[in-house]
């Protein structure tokens, strides 16, 4: 049965611009078959053809589900000659495969390393700034794959290589990109081809990022799709442009080959790119747009997703949207109903519901207070052992952070105390380069007197040359390296101490000067505590920060990776080698490696402790959820000043919150990196303190 807001958005007449806001728990999926199934049989009872209807997933797994529900129940029997369903991605491979033959589609590291420096040698070699660091051994491996990242970022973003003929262009999609609160992006391009050294203060930034960077990359799009190569963000790219192209030439589908209704789902997620190939297929058809989605859940933003879209339909589209509310949650506990809904109530860019739970059935909600990083592991390892005692393995927990950074302690924990885990593979920092390398850094650290031999088996020159390598974002040149070893050699360093003070006697020219990196390590050198010494590596080593590789979702708000493991390893004072020690049997202890992508099943995902960002929680749901840190600075992020940061900071909060169907617990934290913990605010927003 239908209620009266489903069976309204149901009875809508095809043809028309609909928006159905639609909240976590309110039969979303229920509502979109059942208008399908509507269109359908009013068209047979009126002695016309049924309407071919088009429906878009945001994911594989929302996709596979529709599927299997309209394969499996009678109800929606009907619909399986009429309604397609697909994501965007596999909608236009499957378009760019019947276009091109040989299409290859490289998504690995490996398959696009070998698209760059091979296959692309010949364009970068006419670009002198991208030349300069691609044929650079030492730093071109990592500026690769940045170059390779905003290859994409910049699809996603509005970038049309067909389009851009000079800076003003890329002025006038920046500007649009800060319109729709996207400024955050902007300066991410522009930080990244700063250290890429593509931009200086010699003139504007605009036209230094067209003529040194977005000229290359027009050019280097445009040769790999000549070839037939493709990357993952091409599926969709390259079927806008077959779509603009038909468009412009006064081509309509029309017949078997068009589409009456087109329906996306979690409209709130999708990103330029998605907008113009929607936009643009909706004109090619004359289908109109059903967009489906929750406007309180929009927290992809750093996947290039803008609320605009979903809030603003009419300006954004196309006029003349006709919106349904759906407000009756039947899955959540009715007291995280009521929260979560007093909580998001203090966003003023939504647009208002009233919802409400369905049961009267109520969730434990509880605020543990702890004294510090050693008290919350405490804390939860007993919980997980409770609930596994009591339920067994049915019993999940999700552990919720807002940031990365955040799970890094209890990851060590776990796998020190043989608790199994769960945590997607760019969430681990079992699996990152950077894990190494900090133990190799914390292993010199804990050898500063000693002489050769001692530390790692080279001699103190290479020590410090590999020091300064994890110092920058970019390890430093071939010749700067060699013209910094033959200075050291030259002063044949006995111990660690002797190496720093020839370093700060080197007089070459670097892109850091030699000074300042001998003072940061001067500062690793002075600590006399692990935890210290962590702070130090945490905020100074910055090619430590990017080796240990930001999780995607860390785009926003990026914090210092290794603040909260300095927290927890102050039990260890000067112990450096019984801390090295504990990380090492810590690491070897996780199995790995874990899946990549959390939608493929695996058995390490049916473990019945999960850690993740909250970004991750979305679509998910868990019979414990614990908060981590439940403080101001954290919830929200320090870093979030503005209105709309603020605001997006809340609906992360509000989704962290619903994902709980029995027991909802924070974990505010009286002492946080050493300062007095204050609890986050939306706790008082919430009503609960």
């Amino acid at each position: 049965m239908l209620n009266s807001e489903q069976q309204q958005f149901c009875d809508l007449p095809g043809g028309k611009a609909i928006r159905l806001l639609a909240p976590a728990g309110c039969g979303k999926t229920q509502s979109i078959l059942w208008r399908c199934k509507s269109l359908v049989e009013r068209a047979v009872a009126a002695g016309t053809s049924p309407p071919r209807m088009l429906l878009f997933t945001f994911t594989r797994a929302a996709r596979e589900e529709l599927q299997t529900r309209v394969g499996t129940d009678p109800t929606f029997a009907a619909l399986g000659a009429h309604l397609r369903i697909a994501t965007l991605n596999a909608w236009g491979y499957r378009r760019l495969r019947a276009q091109h033959s040989g299409l290859k589609l490289i998504s690995d590291r490996v398959q696009l390393h070998f698209a760059l420096f091979n296959t692309l040698r010949p364009i970068w070699m006419k670009y002198p700034h991208v030349k300069a660091i691609l044929e650079d051994k030492r730093r071109a491996s990592r500026a690769g794959r940045d170059i390779m990242k905003l290859f994409d970022s910049l699809k996603s973003l509005g970038f049309r290589h067909w389009e851009l003929k000079g800076p003003d262009d890329v002025a006038r999609l920046f500007e649009s990109l800060r319109d729709i609160g996207m400024g955050a992006h902007v300066f991410e391009i522009e930080n990244t081809l700063r250290k890429l050294e593509f931009l200086d203060d010699s003139e504007a930034p605009v036209e230094q990022i067209y003529n040194n960077f977005i000229r290359f990359w027009c050019e280097a799009v445009a040769s790999l799709h000549g070839m037939a190569i493709i990357t993952l963000e091409d599926q969709k790219y390259l079927a806008l442009k077959d779509l603009t192209e038909q468009l412009a030439s006064g081509n309509t589908w029309a017949g078997a080959a068009g589409y009456d209704e087109i329906l996306v789902d979690e409209f709130q997620d999708i990103n330029p790119l998605d907008l113009d190939l929607l936009k643009t297929l909706s004109a090619l058809t004359r289908a109109p747009l059903t967009i489906v989605g929750d406007d309180d859940q929009a927290i992809y933003e750093w996947r290039g997703a803008s609320p605009s879209y979903i809030l603003e339909p009419d300006q954004r589209i196309a006029p003349d949207f006709q919106t349904c509310i759906l407000s009756t949650n039947y899955r959540s506990p009715r007291n995280i109903v009521d929260l979560s809904q007093r909580l998001i109530r203090h966003n003023l860019r939504r647009v208002d519901k009233d919802v409400r739970a369905h049961t009267t059935a109520d969730a434990r909600v509880e605020i543990h207070p702890v004294t510090d990083i050693h008290s919350a592991i405490d804390h939860v390892v007993a919980l997980v052992e409770a609930r596994q005692a009591d339920s067994g393995p049915e019993h999940r927990v999700a552990l919720i952070g807002r940031k990365r950074a955040q799970l890094i302690p209890y990851q060590i924990a776990f796998a020190a105390r043989d608790i199994p885990f769960y945590a997607a593979e760019d969430l681990s920092i079992f699996l990152s380069d950077a894990f190494d390398s900090l133990i190799q850094v914390l292993e010199v650290r804990t050898a500063i007197a000693a002489r050769v031999g001692q530390a790692w088996g080279f001699e103190p020159a290479s020590m410090i040359l590999k020091m300064c390598d994890n110092i920058n974002r970019y390890p430093l040149s071939k010749t700067d390296n060699a013209a910094l070893r033959r200075h050291l050699q030259t002063a044949r360093p006995q111990t660690l101490n002797d190496a720093l003070v020839a370093l700060r006697r080197y007089e070459g020219n670097m892109r850091q000067p030699a000074e300042a990196i001998a003072e940061i390590l001067a500062a690793l050198f002075a600590t006399k505590t692990v935890p210290e010494a962590l702070g130090v590596i945490s905020l100074r080593f910055e090619g430590l920060q990017q080796d240990y590789g930001r999780a995607e979702d860390d785009i926003f708000y990026s914090d210092p990776p290794f603040m909260h493991l300095a927290d927890y390893a102050a039990a260890y004072g000067e112990d450096f080698s019984r801390f090295v020690s504990d990380l090492r049997a810590a690491r070897d202890t996780l199995a790995r490696p874990l899946p990549q992508d959390d939608e493929t099943p695996d058995d390490t995902t049916q473990r019945p402790v999960h850690l993740m960002t909250a970004l991750r929680a979305k679509g998910k749901e868990f019979e414990t959820v614990v908060i981590l840190d439940a403080n101001t600075d954290i919830w929200p992020s320090r870093l979030a000043t503005t209105e709309r940061q603020l605001e997006a900071e809340r609906r992360v909060f509000y989704v962290a919150v619903t994902r709980a169907k029995e027991h909802l617990l924070f974990l505010p934290a009286r002492i946080l990196r050493d300062e007095i913990g204050v609890p986050t605010p939306y706790l008082t927003e919430m009503g609960l303190i």
